[in-house]
């Protein structure tokens, strides 16, 4: 028996069916699914001054008011589900904020990017509740975010201690509200192609060692352990993904956040 032959065998072996059928019964699943899915991502922060403790000679102010150290941070919004959110879904008494998880002095709010120019998302400073600082994200004119449509927001703030970000804000039809995103999405470095061809170097090595090693047994009448092939070929899959998503985020992100 060649390998070839095998090959054919192993593809044609029940476990092998069984995984293909679920695998494409999830995928299939999985895209007919119609979702809003609002998200963000958080930048992490920038310190862009501090104070001198006990220094006279570097004072920071803003409008003629001192400050403490000075951060920079951003703040994506989007829409990552295939069906549009409807701003006047939004609750009132709940409306869309991005809020810092302590007490911070907020110094400016820039919108940096958007999905569209129709898109006109806008964020303002207010009081929130217990005199804590926040930004209220309000829309003009008759609009929706759209699959993939959202925008980039530039805070500055001021704080003498670590501070964390949240957006939070309730969508009749979406309980769970705004998710974070484990990664605020960026141009791929050299470093990330590296990597990259390094995990596929390895995972097609793994694959061919698989392989070989399973066809000798079969040759010498040994019993080959199936269930390896579906196991490299799921496992193979996912390191792909990986890599795609690594190397062309704009596949999985939205490419005006990413460019």
């Amino acid at each position: 028996m060649n390998i070839l032959n095998f090959i054919l065998n192993l593809l044609k072996h029940p476990i092998t069916a069984i995984v293909v059928s679920i695998s494409l019964t999830i995928v299939v699943y999985k895209l007919s699914i119609v979702v809003k899915e609002p998200v963000f991502a958080i930048k992490p922060p920038i310190l862009l001054v501090q104070n001198q403790t006990g220094s006279n000679r570097l004072k920071v102010t803003w409008d003629d008011i001192p400050v403490e150290n000075v951060y920079s941070v951003e703040v994506a919004i989007w829409n990552k589900g295939n069906d549009y959110i409807d701003f006047e879904n939004v609750v009132k008494s709940s409306p869309i904020k991005i809020m810092p998880t302590n007490k911070v002095n907020i110094l400016n709010v820039k919108r940096m990017k958007v999905s569209g120019p129709k898109l006109e998302l806008n964020g303002k400073i207010i009081e929130d509740i217990g005199t804590k600082k926040a930004i209220l994200i309000n829309i003009k004119n008759d609009e929706v975010l759209e699959h993939l449509d959202g925008s980039v927001f530039h805070i500055l703030y001021s704080s003498n201690q670590e501070v964390g970000w949240m957006v939070k804000g309730r969508i009749k039809g979406i309980p769970e509200g705004f998710i974070e995103e484990d990664d605020y999405p960026t141009k791929p470095t050299s470093q990330t192609w590296y990597l990259s061809i390094a995990a596929f170097s390895l995972e097609f090595l793994l694959f061919l060692l698989v392989i070989t090693s399973q066809f000798f047994l079969q040759k010498k009448d040994l019993n080959p352990r199936w269930w390896l092939f579906p196991y490299n070929v799921v496992l193979s899959v996912l390191v792909i993904y990986w890599l795609f998503a690594s190397v062309f985020p704009f596949l999985f992100y939205p490419e005006w956040l990413i460019m």
